[in-house]
């Protein structure tokens, strides 16, 4: 029961993370060479990436 409420938290909260209505721009790049919404969504998609890795193997049984 504990690992559903995880990935139904998990899914949530990438959800609301893709919308991102809060942020507002800036042209600051991050490491000096990155643009921010850029880098934004490179972390978002390495969220997404480590959450649908987890939900997988935990629930589909796949060893990794």
């Amino acid at each position: 029961m504990r690992m559903r409420i995880l990935a139904v938290l998990g899914f949530v909260s990438l959800l609301v993370l893709h919308f991102d209505y809060w942020r507002t721009p800036s042209t600051t790049p991050w490491w000096g060479w990155l643009p921010d919404e850029l880098g934004w969504r490179l972390m978002w998609m390495l969220g997404a990436l480590t959450y649908l890795w987890w939900f997988t193997s935990r629930f589909w049984k796949i060893k990794p």
